[in-house]
């Protein structure tokens, strides 16, 4: 929502008339913990600051973005829980409540929350699949600096495999997430926001700010996305949902409410566990070179591939002939070899993990696709590059860009239904596309270029057919991307492994695997 306009002195008596009254109906000291259910919950993160930074210029949450969204998560079974950085009651501005708004200040299901919200110190991360940051003047002060909310927020995101989402000035909360491995979530993802270039800067309010959102966004190596400065726009880049402006509102939270239904939530418990086996498995052969335990986790009929610098091109074998080297006994430098690998993902019909191997004489990553196959996890892929040091060094933002334009052009391709443009934008003509064929109980293994030809036209369905991708690793020379693929009839996963070739990336293997919609 835009705040440029002259806060009146209206607005300011509501704002102090409001703030009274939730103070009579609730300590703020004291803010309660979130009422426990069964139901999937969506934790709002709203401001506490009552003005703008150092100033006396009142600030507010923009009450409409809380209210559409809430009921688009309503409809849709999820519950609804508040948390600001104060807890307590969170500042409401006549200038943030539209006409067709007002009435909802009655609104019993919504508004107890907000004369209460709770403190970060009082909510359970583990009980949220997704967190929704609220826009409003006051979005920029006092959020994206809490440590306990950026706690929340990253385990969401990461441990619970939820979403992360924000609208309008809501986005400046969640510049400073950052991952595990010290990477800013925003880093190579699409992101929208309230530009700057929209505010009124001449205004003493924005001379407030503590920074700036799409400034900081790039900065942090997101690729801010912005369009006309009333037209409603969503990014959705995995598991990442912003929005621009006011108006995008219930398009952000049906947008949240899609990637929750259409991800993997209802994978069994154990999935990722026995995902974890598997690769344990697959490290325990290579130590022990063992030909009976790498065939116990490893299809005959899967493939190995990687870009070879000394032929100038990719190579590929069958994972039968690859296996062939495991010769029964550990190798000679077998105690100076160093192997470590992390699951990057897992939804219910497929996996993908990343291997990082620092040998004596060679150093490269791994990433391992695996399939679900007749109730049992098996690599499907394996796609390996070569690296320059021991370890993966971080990676510029322009890489992500980089690749995230190839996924886009690959999903352009599909759009389309344009094999020439996949062949010459996107995918190595000697790379492979490689799927199980339930049934024909084997696997599809198909080259780049024999891929392409599958492409005869468009779709009769295409627009009701629904793509999106999230970046899930990039080192100097290799990536690996998902991409989800919502058709009517088919819900499908797309892992793409990419490889930096001649100083541009390419696809070298796509590993799919899906299910029929009931």
């Amino acid at each position: 929502m835009q705040i440029s306009r002259p806060i009146h002195y209206l607005s300011a008596l509501l704002l102090i008339w409001l703030t009274s009254v939730f103070s009579a109906h609730a300590n703020p000291a004291s803010a309660s913990e979130p009422a426990k259910s069964d139901k999937d919950r969506v934790l709002f993160i709203l401001g506490s600051s009552k003005v703008h930074g150092s100033s006396s210029i009142p600030a507010s949450i923009s009450f409409g973005e809380v209210v559409m969204a809430w009921d688009v998560f309503d409809k849709a079974g999820f519950a609804v829980d508040f948390v600001s950085p104060d807890g307590g009651a969170v500042p409401i501005l006549k200038s943030y409540v539209s006409e067709d708004m007002e009435a909802r200040l009655q609104d019993k299901r919504i508004m107890p929350g907000l004369r209460n919200t709770a403190t970060p110190a009082q909510i359970d991360p583990t009980r949220y699949r997704a967190v929704y940051y609220v826009g409003g003047s006051n979005a920029m002060y006092g959020v994206a600096e809490n440590p306990q909310l950026q706690k929340i927020s990253t385990q969401v995101y990461e441990r619970n495999n939820g979403v992360v989402s924000a609208v309008c000035h809501g986005t400046a909360g969640i510049v400073n997430l950052k991952l595990g491995n010290g990477q800013y979530l925003i880093q190579g993802k699409r992101v929208t926001g309230y530009p700057e270039a929209y505010e009124d800067q001449e205004e003493d309010y924005f001379k407030e700010f503590p920074f700036l959102i799409g400034q900081t966004v790039k900065a942090r190596g997101g690729d801010f996305q912005v369009q006309q400065v009333d037209q409603s726009h969503v990014e959705v880049d995995g598991r990442l949902v912003t929005g621009q402006n006011y108006p995008s509102t219930t398009k952000v939270a049906e947008a949240v409410v899609h990637v929750l239904r259409n991800q993997a939530s209802t994978l069994p418990s154990d999935a990722r566990q026995a995902v974890q086996q598997a690769m344990q498995t697959f490290i325990r052969a290579f130590e022990t070179s063992d030909p009976n335990i790498v065939s116990e986790v490893l299809r005959k009929d899967g493939v190995v591939l990687g870009y070879s610098t000394s032929q100038s091109k990719v190579v590929s074998q069958t994972s039968e002939e690859w296996a062939k080297g495991f010769q029964g006994k550990p190798a000679a430098d077998e105690a100076n070899r160093k192997r470590r690998f992390e699951i990057l993902d897992v939804t219910e019909t497929g996996a993908i993990s990343k291997v990082v191997l620092n040998y004596p004489s060679w150093n490269g990553v791994d990433y391992i696709a695996l399939t679900k196959i007749d109730g049992k996890w098996m690599i499907v892929s394996k796609t390996w590059s070569g690296l320059r040091g021991t370890e993966p060094a971080p990676t510029p933002s322009d890489e992500y860009k980089a690749v995230g334009s190839v996924v886009q052009n690959f999903i352009r391709a599909y759009q389309q239904a344009d094999g020439r443009a996949l062949m010459a934008e996107t995918f190595d003509p000697d790379g492979r596309m490689i799927g199980y064929a339930a049934r024909a109980a084997k696997m599809d293994v198909v080259a780049g270029v024999d891929f392409a030809g599958r492409f005869t036209g468009v779709a009769d369905d295409e627009n009701l057919r629904k793509r999106s991708f999230e970046i899930l690793d990039i080192t100097e020379n290799a990536a690996v991307a998902k991409v989800t693929m919502d058709y009517p009839n088919w819900l499908g996963i797309d892992y793409l492994a990419l490889a930096k070739i001649d100083g541009q990336w390419k696809v070298i293997s796509k590993s799919w695997s899906g299910k029929v919609k009931s």
